[in-house]
């Protein structure tokens, strides 16, 4: 049984921040960080907009382009490192905002960049078990509630901005319009874990790793609630592994490099 994407959506913040505006709280030059990140511009949620309600926009949008219903979601599947609360994770949160979804297994993935390709191998596993007929992945974040705006965390907070995807995977691919659809079968997912790596890029409160308490006032005035990255390791790993991936998944699929048409 196959698994087919159906339906695609997205959603972004209004609030665009360009690099100039950016530079000055990080204590660089606009140019520096085009220069170090490939970024001009980004979109950053206001304050009174949280993580699920990007990913409620993006997952109303696939469902609307995959022709699909609410009632018909057999399962929910939402990937962030930003939720709206610690506790409920933000999955039951979209279900409860979208009208129409039933009382379905809805579930949080905690991975970080690859969370959404660990969110299409459960989904594509559920519908080929036929445990599911279709299934929903939305990847969330509203990563600028969290940054250090300060020049100690220019290297990490120069890269993130806020938005949200979401696809509709199904046993059924959408009726193809030639001129306008392609078909989109899920053939083979590649996903990797190195732990030797694991705390490159960390937030290490709140966490039961800082002592007697997950956090507490030495943690927010040591800023042990922001992010730090060993930037060099983090793009050393990288690039190693997603090309080393990529030719793996292509060798044990019989396909040749020359054949890929489009690389994303």
């Amino acid at each position: 049984m196959s698994c087919y994407i159906r339906g695609y959506g997205a959603a972004l913040p209004r609030h665009v921040v360009t690099n100039t505006e950016l530079a000055p709280l990080l204590g660089v030059a606009p140019e520096w960080i085009e220069a170090n990140s490939g970024i001009c511009e980004r979109r950053w949620v206001d304050a009174d907009q949280t993580t699920s309600d990007l990913a409620v926009a993006a997952v109303r949008d696939a469902l609307n382009d995959a022709g699909t219903s609410a009632e018909q979601v057999d399962y929910l599947i939402g990937c962030t490192l930003s939720p709206d609360y610690q506790v409920p994770g933000i999955a039951p949160l979209v279900q409860r905002k979208i009208d129409g979804c039933r009382n379905i297994p809805a579930i949080d993935l905690r991975a970080g960049c690859a969370a959404i390709l660990y969110g299409l191998q459960l989904a594509r596993s559920l519908i080929e078990s036929k445990s599911a007929h279709t299934v929903v992945c939305f990847g969330a974040e509203a990563q600028s509630k969290g940054l250090d705006l300060q020049p100690r965390s220019a290297e990490l907070s120069m890269l993130f901005g806020d938005g949200a995807g979401a696809v509709v995977l199904s046993r059924e691919s959408k009726p193809i319009d030639k001129a306008r659809h392609c078909l989109v079968r899920i053939d083979d997912i590649l996903i990797e874990t190195d732990g030797r790596f694991a705390e490159d890029l960390i937030v290490r409160a709140p966490g039961t790793a800082n002592g007697a308490r997950w956090f507490d006032a030495e943690h927010l005035a040591t800023g042990l609630h922001y992010g730090s990255m060993q930037g060099r390791s983090v793009i050393l790993q990288a690039v190693r592994k997603l090309a080393d991936a990529a030719i793996r998944i292509t060798e044990r699929n019989g396909i040749s490099l020359d054949e890929i048409d489009v690389v994303i």
